[in-house]
């Protein structure tokens, strides 16, 4: 009988020695399997955050930089170019269209555009006056007179609106407009 339990017990911590040194294999091939996940996992996330910033960055101040892109008035006050975050280029004086998608404008015939641009030419010159900034005598009166006026005027019911334009403006776009129409 001791010899069977003898037998017994050996098999025992054979068996008991067998099942750590395959826990032992199979710890050390799973260190080894997650070691470069442990060594370089944080190093990636680092290097993936830190390109997401600044990728998130650039496209802040890209939109910033859309949002900013009007060109500033010239000194005869003439409307500034705007470039929209989709960029669209809006000039609302020199063009046929109000809106040109730069990636596929629709251009009108040069006869058509050459009269939009001389429209807007003929109304810069009577209302904002030559190029060089200097203004005359009597744009500097009118402007007088007008600072002078109340901002506001009370109409009665039926009185009819003041002008938006004055009668120049006026004449000079009608002027403009039958040119265009007989062309």
């Amino acid at each position: 009988m001791q010899a069977t339990s003898t037998a017994v017990v050996a098999a025992a911590v054979a068996t008991a020695q067998a099942a750590q040194a395959e826990q032992a294999r199979l710890e050390a091939e799973r260190a080894r399997l997650v070691y470069p996940v442990r060594a370089y996992g944080p190093w990636v996330l680092l290097f993936t955050a830190f390109a997401l910033l600044v990728w998130g960055g650039y496209r802040f101040i890209r939109a910033g930089e859309v949002r900013v892109r009007a060109i500033p008035r010239d000194l005869r006050g003439d409307a500034p170019l705007v470039v929209t975050p989709e960029w669209k280029v809006v000039e609302p004086d020199r063009m046929f269209y109000p809106i040109l998608d730069p990636k596929e404008p629709l251009l009108p015939p040069p006869e058509r555009q050459e009269g939009v641009t001389a429209r807007d030419q003929a109304v810069d010159l009577v209302t904002r006056g030559l190029p060089s900034g200097r203004r005359p005598a009597r744009s500097r009166l009118q402007a007088a007179r007008r600072m002078m006026v109340r901002p506001y005027r009370v109409l009665r019911p039926g009185q009819p609106l003041p002008p938006l334009l004055d009668p120049e403006t006026v004449r000079a776009l009608d002027a403009q407009w039958k040119e265009v129409a007989d062309g």
